[in-house]
């Protein structure tokens, strides 16, 4: 049981990932037992997208407090010195479930009852890996 969001749009970030910084939000979304100091009970789904240049959701089912975990995310890029701006849509099950998250320099405001936005992929640790190899052997 339970309520499945599903979420299109990007947030693009002030400069790309790092591999490293990458890596450690995706070990985030696997494990959120690894995040230090107050989090959310439940599990990060927003993760890097493959141009290491967005945050998406990561297509998982089940994402409940995405509105808290967008507010941690963007105090964590805000510490390494990322600024985030885009706009989020959301879906729930219930098809009157809509609206949009928008960030503007790491400031969240969600508002219901909004639609549209275009889809980037969300990156996952063994794409990461091809990409590293890629960029070791390119």
């Amino acid at each position: 049981m339970g309520y499945t969001t599903r979420f299109t749009g990007a947030l693009a970030l002030s400069r790309a990932l790092t591999m490293q910084e990458a890596k450690t939000l995706l070990e985030f979304n696997q494990d959120p037992d690894l995040i230090q100091g107050d989090k959310p009970n439940s599990y990060l789904q927003w993760v890097p997208s493959e141009d290491l240049q967005h945050i998406v959701w990561d297509e998982g089912e089940k994402f409940y407090s995405y509105d808290e975990w967008m507010t941690w995310l963007l105090r964590y890029l805000d510490d390494i010195g990322i600024k985030v701006n885009g706009y989020l849509y959301w879906v729930g099950e219930d098809r009157a479930d809509t609206g949009e998250i928008a960030v503007i320099d790491n400031k969240m405001t969600a508002t219901p009852n909004k639609k549209a936005a275009v889809q980037r992929k969300p990156l996952t640790l063994s794409k990461l890996g091809e990409m590293a190899l890629e960029q070791i052997t390119s």
